[in-house]
């Protein structure tokens, strides 16, 4: 494994786990730090919304996706693997209750339903 591979492997470890020491504490962190998200989106709960606030400015990382157990961050270079970083016991935990919507204040606002449709008829997308 690469160095840059291994430190931010390291790197994000040690971010997760500053987070706290239960899912409350780790929800108290985010909330505190405006983080938020979308519930059972692995590119938009937040723990990934954090972690992007942080890696965003890295050119080697493309993207990453929170699994109920880990973190797969996708390099720049198309053909590197990806590198996984598991997840602590109480980002975890977080990370579960997040999906459940146990922490209601870290949920970004959804547009209104009419509000956010365009105007004029839609057409029918029956599937066939």
């Amino acid at each position: 494994m690469t160095r840059w591979r291994r430190r931010l492997r390291n790197d994000v470890s040690q971010l997760l786990g500053g987070l706290g020491d239960d899912a409350a504490e780790v929800a108290k962190r985010l909330e505190a730090a405006g983080v938020q998200g979308t519930p059972r989106d692995v590119r938009d709960c937040a723990i990934a919304v954090y972690l992007s606030a942080v890696l965003g400015g890295d050119p080697d990382v493309r993207g990453l996706d929170v699994m109920a157990d880990g973190i797969v961050i996708s390099p720049a270079r198309r053909w590197a693997p990806s590198i996984s970083v598991g997840l602590s016991p109480p980002v975890r935990m977080f990370v579960a209750g997040f999906d459940r919507n146990d922490f209601p204040g870290l949920v970004r606002a959804q547009p209104q339903g009419d509000a956010a449709a365009p105007a004029g008829p839609q057409p029918d997308r029956q599937s066939s």
